[in-house]
C-alpha cells in the first residue's frame, strides 16, 4: 500500500491509457457508477468496495475499523487509516476498471 500512496503523492497527472499523454483529473466519479457502466451490471452501482472488487477478480479485505464520522472535527488514527486504505483501494480498483474499457 505504501507504494500506491507514494505514487499518488508524486503524481500530479494521471496517464491516459491510449497514448501516455498527461491528463489532469478534473472530476470524481463514484466507483460504483464506474463499475456498473464498465461491467454492464446496473445492480453493482450500490455495492460496497469489497463486492465490486470481487466482480473483477480482486481479493481485498474490508478494514477492521469502521467508517469515520465525516462531521467530526478531529479523526482518530484508525479512522485516518480507514480513509487512506479506502482511497488507495479505490484508486487501484478504478485503474483496473479503466483498463477494461
Amino acid at each position: 500500500m505504501s507504494e500506491i500512496v507514494q505514487e499518488l503523492y508524486l503524481q500530479k497527472y494521471y496517464l491516459s491509457g491510449t497514448g501516455g499523454v498527461p491528463v489532469k483529473c478534473r472530476k470524481g466519479v463514484e466507483i460504483g457508477y464506474l463499475a456498473a457502466k464498465v461491467l454492464k451490471k446496473a445492480n453493482t452501482e450500490k455495492s460496497n468496495l469489497v463486492s465490486l472488487a470481487e466482480e473483477v477478480g480482486m481479493d481485498i479485505k474490508e478494514p477492521i475499523s469502521r467508517c469515520p464520522d465525516w462531521n467530526a472535527i478531529v479523526f482518530s488514527d484508525e479512522e485516518i487509516k480507514y480513509v487512506v486504505y479506502n482511497a488507495c483501494t479505490s484508486y487501484v480498483f478504478g485503474n483496473k476498471l479503466l483498463g477494461m474499457l
